[in-house]
């Protein structure tokens, strides 16, 4: 075959980077196998001579059917593809067992033996190791500056000790050189986070944030905290120049930072100023989350506004979001405000099944406080018994509310069944000092000092609640 030893260790060791002794295998593999093919076409030849007449002239017409220059091409061809599947290591087992392996070793020890081919005696057939992978470099470590590691520690140190004053002031005298400093907006967030922290020094992030603006790239979440911390403190002003900063910056800002701006509006009673938040956040692509609406619809109850409120409802419902009890409470204390007790009570009685839950108590509550205010207690009585019936635990304004108008309407025994109530089921703290003095007071007053007067302040004393010296004497000289 037109191939030599040499050409066939070449090409493997250049193909599979193998050793000396892996190439010089493969290359008795290879002779073995021309060995086999050579022999295979002479025995054919040897047999097709000897053969009877009727074979040897099937094996003619055979030829002259396909001719010589076919046959001679297509041991070309099947030579060539035997080479490249040597020279790939296709014809090679991945792993040989032992006995297999010594007799393949014998076997091209005889081959080479016959070629007149010296076999190497420290060569043997091995399993082909994948080409060794170079390491990768690993990605250099930035290093940090020796000024940029005593910032660090300086302002770590600040913030631990509680001293966010000479914090800031090292932030400030810093000035250009935060620009140089990896570290400076993880530090700044931190130092941001502290001061919002406290009220009484959310000052000090403003004037952090007016010191380091020029010199460090602020994140939503920085702008976020700083924001929140002007908005609790009611610096409506300052909230609204971060708020256009981020929008220089094209820094856009999230749900979380348009609701604490909401927020500080309703708290500062701007409800313009938040219905053109609202607005801008729906411009923007930003969807208001329920306490967003709560906060404008809170405003909108404050100021009494309910055609406002219920447009803002509206908007609500529609963006896709399900009002909730805090939702409902809002609405009845709108409606009990402006003395519309019949809106009131439709919402309380349709909202529950139209959206899918259950009223809590501070519904109950916000419709107790408005029949009271609005004179109906009797109805008030009876909202307080379905609270009771569906396991709602009145609260402090519920008690409150109920005393106050039991009382003015001169209802003693209504007021007396609710405080008993109250010390059955152990809600004894929730009754105000002031709605027991003043019970105290009128049974005195109508002659009910043994028989109401006394026994309450006797319990009272039990539970803990202080009555004033003049009223308690008050009572003792009326069962005297």
């Amino acid at each position: 075959l037109p191939i030599s030893q040499t050409a066939v260790a070449k090409l493997s060791r250049e193909t599979h980077q193998l050793s000396p002794e892996q190439a010089a295998a493969d290359t008795l593999c290879f002779q073995r196998s021309s060995v086999q093919i050579v022999a295979s076409i002479y025995l054919f030849v040897v047999m097709a001579s000897t053969a009877d007449a009727t074979a040897s002239s099937a094996l003619e017409t055979l030829w002259a059917a396909i001719g010589w220059d076919v046959l001679i091409v297509v041991f070309v061809v099947t030579n060539f593809l035997l080479i490249r599947l040597l020279t790939t290591g296709r014809l090679l087992a991945p792993r040989l067992s032992k006995g297999k392996s010594d007799g393949l070793q014998k076997a091209s020890a005889l081959a080479a033996q016959k070629l007149g081919i010296e076999p190497d005696s420290s060569s043997s057939l091995r399993q082909r190791q994948p080409p060794s992978r170079v390491p990768r470099a690993e990605p250099a470590v930035p290093t940090t500056s020796p000024a940029e590691e005593a910032f660090s520690k300086k302002i770590r140190s600040l913030l631990s000790s509680g001293d966010l004053s000479a914090a800031a002031a090292a932030f400030q005298q810093a000035g250009q050189q935060l620009c140089e400093f990896d570290h400076a907006p993880t530090l700044l967030l931190q130092a941001l986070k502290a001061f919002s922290g406290s009220e009484d020094r959310a000052g000090l992030a403003w004037d952090l944030y007016s010191g380091t603006k020029d010199h460090v790239e602020y994140s939503r979440a920085m702008y976020h905290v700083l924001v929140s911390a002007l908005a609790r403190q009611g610096d409506a002003e300052r909230s609204d120049q971060v708020l256009r900063d981020m929008t220089l910056q094209n820094v856009m800002p999230d749900l979380a930072t348009y609701s604490a701006l909401i927020r500080g509006h309703v708290a500062r009673g701007d409800l313009e100023r938040s219905l053109q938040l609202l607005s801008q956040m729906q411009r923007r692509g930003v969807n208001p989350d329920l306490p967003a609406y709560h906060a404008v619809l809170e405003a909108c109850a404050q100021r009494q506004m309910p055609t406002l409120t219920e447009q803002v409802l509206q908007d609500m419902v529609a963006a896709g979001i399900t009002p909730s009890n805090a939702t409902l409470a809002t609405l009845i204390r709108l409606y009990g405000r402006c003395g519309d007790i019949g809106a009131a009570l439709w919402s309380f009685t349709t909202f529950p099944s139209k959206y899918g839950f259950k009223v809590n108590t501070q519904v109950f509550a916000s419709l107790i406080t408005a029949l009271v205010a609005d004179g109906d207690v009797a109805k008030a009585f009876e909202v307080y018994e379905q609270m009771t019936c569906e396991g709602n635990r009145p609260d402090a304004a519920t008690y409150k509310a109920l005393l106050s108008g039991s009382l003015q309407d001169g209802d003693l025994d209504a007021a007396s069944r609710l405080i008993d109530d109250a010390f059955c089921s152990g809600a004894s703290g929730l009754l105000a000092r002031e709605s027991i003095e003043l019970y105290l007071l009128q049974a005195v007053r109508r002659g009910r000092g043994p028989e109401l007067a006394a026994p309450m302040l006797q319990r009272a004393r039990q539970a803990s609640i202080f009555v004033s010296e003049r009223i308690a004497m008050n009572v003792q000289r009326s069962c005297q």
